[in-house]
């Protein structure tokens, strides 16, 4: 039986674990979830293409005739399924996705959804580097993103980006990514401050916001594990303005959840100590150790007696992870899964034993879950886990299962019911244990580390421009001016009228300042963001 998610039911971040509500008693919260399919050019060109300065009706704006193919898919998946989480890939902050997102709270299925847009402006552009790859277009569209989707308690995260940092090139891009995250931290925060003093409260008190990572390294000279541990580094990295900057210190407490993309467990005999041949280190374990253990295995062999050694060291950045890891995206191609070991079915199918894996101990006792890739595979056949190789989602009908997606139900289903008593007793209500602050480096320790370890050079996060700051500075500067106006001598009475009508008018200023700031540079850059290429922060690399 599947139970609505109401307003009590929204997840939160406590250290290094997510959990369903935000008292004594909530529980932890594992991710059960798919990548949703992506929908047609159909439903998604007729609003890219759309400006801020364009006039589009409020029929257009709230037409949600085609997102019933979407609740189709949902229902397919709740009704198939234990999952309770998707996650989306293409959509438009500034559309109503209202039945959409009702529909999902009502299923009991959380939802996560992308800060970013193919084209628009939305766009990261990830091949171009610092500062120039971060905007105030793409600021305010994340802002409106957050506002929008603020009192749906079923939004568990927002993607700031996917993979932009898969290359040395890209890394040139990565002080964007950051900028934007400390961005829409901070404003976050202004929301839920806004709305506490608005008297009608809010249930939400921070916006979770995820980047997700492909397991890989942009260089051969670190593995994937440290790389993903170094990059983590520095999207958490604080850079204080003054020595007591208490804010830019604790920014990202509770608000960040880091998601891995991981493409290995490519073999029916793979455990989580050891590959298939039941010697080496499995990917997974490897992975499990880099992070929260802060060591790797370093193997040599005896010259004289070629009797091999293998002791585990400290890794490049050894300080463990306390923040929420999540597969954001978790599956072997399809072409590669027992590829080499003679058990490759004809149909493909992946088996998805590494689902009890990552439930299980002790992977749960750090990870918060994962997202499988994926319902149509972002287009991608390999990757596919609806229908035939050969058939995309219409954005309409269901697709119809294959062996691979029953496999993936069957799998989830053990594993949820094996370890739903298991999570509720070990974890239950004492989350205290596990609510550990992580405690950021400096920007400019890992900066200069990852300089002298791949020879990148990265745009100072210090000149990054934050214009959630600008923003906030330009109205503050203009309501002060009107509260200066109120605060009349009391041997001024007389004028008080037309104080009080300078005062409104200056009160106008600011929201109309405001409102001019932030599409003030929307008709310089209109042509350009209208046709950005496809070098965006947009789904996974694998699409």
């Amino acid at each position: 039986m599947r139970k609505p998610i109401t307003s009590g039911d929204i997840i939160t971040i406590r250290g290094k674990h997510l959990y369903v509500g935000d008292d004594d008693r909530s529980k932890r919260f594992f991710v059960r979830g798919i990548a949703f399919p992506i929908p047609p050019p159909s439903q998604t060109t007729r609003y890219y293409y759309y400006s801020y300065e364009d006039i589009v009706s409020d029929e257009e704006l709230n037409d949600q005739s085609y997102l019933s193919g979407w609740i189709s898919v949902l229902e397919q998946l709740a009704n198939d399924t234990d999952i309770n989480t998707i996650r989306l890939y293409e959509m438009d902050c500034r559309f109503n996705y209202s039945t959409f997102l009702s529909r999902a709270a009502e299923l009991g299925i959380y939802v996560m959804i992308p800060l970013t847009t193919l084209t628009g402006p939305g766009v990261l552009r990830r091949t171009t580097a610092a500062p120039a790859c971060y905007s105030r277009i793409l600021f305010d569209y994340g802002a409106s993103c957050l506002e929008r989707f603020w009192d749906y308690p079923n939004v568990i995260a927002g993607v700031v980006g996917n993979e932009v940092m898969n290359s040395l090139k890209g890394w040139k891009a990565a002080p964007c990514v950051k900028a934007y995250l400390d961005d829409l931290a901070r404003f976050g925060k202004r929301v839920f401050k806004t709305k506490s003093k608005s008297g009608g409260g809010t249930a939400r008190m921070t916006f979770p916001l995820l980047y997700a990572a492909q397991h890989d390294s942009p260089s051969a000279e670190q593995l994937p594990d440290e790389a993903i541990k170094l990059t983590f580094d520095y999207l958490s990295c604080h850079y204080p303005k003054s020595d007591n900057d208490e804010d830019s210190f604790r920014l990202l407490d509770n608000t960040v959840i880091f998601g891995i993309n991981i493409e290995s467990w490519c073999s029916s005999l793979q455990t989580f100590d050891y590959e298939e041949n039941g010697i080496d280190e499995s990917s997974y374990h490897s992975l499990w150790r880099t992070l929260f253990k802060g060591t790797k295995l370093e193997t040599t062999m005896d010259a004289v007696t070629t009797e091999v050694t293998v002791k585990e060291i400290p890794t490049i950045s050894p300080k463990p992870l306390s923040i929420p890891i999540v597969f954001s995206e978790m599956g072997c191609s399809k072409y590669l899964f027992n590829r080499d070991n003679g058990l490759q079915q004809p149909s493909l199918a992946r088996d998805w034993k590494q689902i009890a894996v990552v439930l299980d101990h002790p992977m749960s006792d750090e990870m918060s879950g994962f997202i499988a890739y994926g319902y149509d595979g972002g287009g991608n056949a390999a990757f596919r886990m609806m229908g035939d190789d050969n058939v995309r989602w219409d954005g309409i009908e269901p697709l119809p299962p294959s062996m691979d997606y029953d496999n993936f139900c069957n799998e989830l289903s053990n594993a949820t019911r094996a370890g739903r008593t298991r999570m509720d007793e070990a974890f239950g209500s004492n989350h205290s244990a596990n609510s550990t602050l992580w405690v950021p480096a400096r920007c400019e320790e890992i900066s200069t580390k990852l300089e002298q370890l791949w020879s990148v050079e990265l745009y100072p996060l210090s000149k990054m421009p934050s214009y959630n700051a600008e923003r906030e500075s330009h109205i503050n500067i203009l309501v002060d001016s009107a509260a200066v106006i109120l605060s009349v001598p009391e041997y001024n009475r007389k004028v008080d009228i037309s104080v009080a009508l300078v005062a409104i008018i200056a009160v106008v200023a600011a929201i109309a300042a405001a409102a001019k700031y932030q599409w003030s540079d929307v008709s310089k850059k209109r042509k350009t963001y209208m046709k950005v290429p496809a070098d965006s922060n947009y789904g996974s690399c694998k699409c």
